[in-house]
């Protein structure tokens, strides 16, 4: 008697602790997760781009968003050199941005003219923009929305 006892009061107790295991369950975080993409982000400063490509300029993407408040180092063909004039640190601003590099004009001897960043907001599409002598370092570009307008034709 006592074990069928046992058997009906643990049924419910097994039955209770395995619904409260499944509630405990928590939806993976997703890291990704912004409303501006990255060609929402080329969409928004195309007429920035547009404009500099005229003047021979190739620009890449960042292949994922910047963190807020990231030191960003840049030096002369992206290569830093803490001990070198020509390289510099800053801050990229306080929101996790795409960053778009527009790199110097190609038709300039030495390739040495400075590069326009252009930070997008992930969350509201805002950007501005921070000119340095140099192109930027350590930073994996999406080699996928490479343009270049140079025609020799």
């Amino acid at each position: 008697m006592e074990s069928k006892l046992m058997k009906w009061f643990s049924a419910p107790i097994v039955l209770l602790l395995l619904s409260l295991v499944s509630c405990e369950k928590k939806e993976p975080v997703n890291e990704e997760n912004y409303n501006i993409t990255a060609a929402e982000a080329v969409e928004i400063v195309t007429p920035i781009l547009d404009k500099y490509s005229e003047e021979h300029r190739f620009w890449l993407i960042s292949k994922d968003p910047i963190p807020a408040n990231t030191t960003l180092k840049y030096g002369q063909f992206g290569y830093y050199d803490p001990h070198s004039e020509s390289c510099g640190k800053f801050k990229s601003p306080n929101y996790k941005a795409w960053l778009i590099m527009i790199g110097p004009d190609s038709r300039i001897d030495g390739y040495v003219a400075g590069t326009v960043n252009l930070f997008v907001d992930v969350n509201t599409g805002k950007y501005e923009d921070f000119c340095v002598d140099g192109e930027i370092s350590d930073i994996e570009w999406d080699r996928s929305f490479f343009v270049t307008t140079y025609n020799p034709d």
